[in-house]
């Protein structure tokens, strides 16, 4: 199966990581430090990452 990196999902629904911060209530910073660090988001954003976006968890790159 195909994984999508977290900026090309942010950019491909949102294009740009400030409507994707202010869609998710979270800084800019968070989601700068998402994209460097896609391992350490937590499971309740994953969830609302796929959910704003469309796209499934399993087709999320978290490593």
């Amino acid at each position: 199966m195909y994984k999508q990196s977290l900026d090309r999902i942010i950019y491909d629904s949102f294009k740009s990581k400030r409507a994707f911060s202010e869609a998710m209530g979270v800084s800019r910073w968070t989601v700068d430090f998402w994209i460097k660090n896609p391992g350490k988001i937590k499971a309740k954003y994953i969830v609302s990452i796929s959910e704003l976006t469309n796209v499934p968890i399993e087709q999320i790159k978290l490593t």
